[in-house]
């Protein structure tokens, strides 16, 4: 009986140390989940700040000094004029054609005119062909 009461004893001790040691692998997990969660976030918006802004700056103003702050100065957003076709804002087609090298270029060579054809500035080309032209 003794014996029994003795090993019963060391199992339920065991069983604490057990549940203590979860506890703790827990805790500590779940600390290292809210560290990496907030880094991780601070890494995606530093990530999509320099892809966003012109200047490849994560931080617009860091100092406070600029008295008008404009985002339209720092970054480059298509507005709902531009699936309708009707915005020529070049910032927006400089920014489509260096995320899309290739269909801007298929499309700067769709618009160049023929050889013997009389080129005018803007005979026949769209503001996306003007602008790589200029680019190129």
């Amino acid at each position: 009986m003794a014996a029994m009461q003795a090993r019963l004893s060391r199992a339920r001790a065991a069983e604490r140390r057990n549940r203590s040691k979860a506890e703790r692998e827990a805790e500590a997990a779940e600390a290292a989940a809210r560290e990496v969660a907030a880094v991780g976030v601070e890494v995606k918006n530093e990530a999509y700040m320099r892809r966003v802004t012109k200047t490849g700056a994560t931080l617009l103003d860091p100092t406070s000094r600029e008295v008008d702050l404009h985002a339209s100065k720092h970054a480059t957003f298509k507005d709902w004029k531009f699936g309708l076709g009707l915005g020529k804002d070049d910032d927006v087609l400089l920014m489509m054609a260096d995320r899309y090298p290739r269909v801007a270029a298929e499309h700067a060579a769709a618009a160049r005119p023929a050889v013997g054809e009389p080129v005018a500035p803007t005979a026949g080309r769209s503001a996306l062909a003007e602008l790589v032209a200029v680019r190129a």
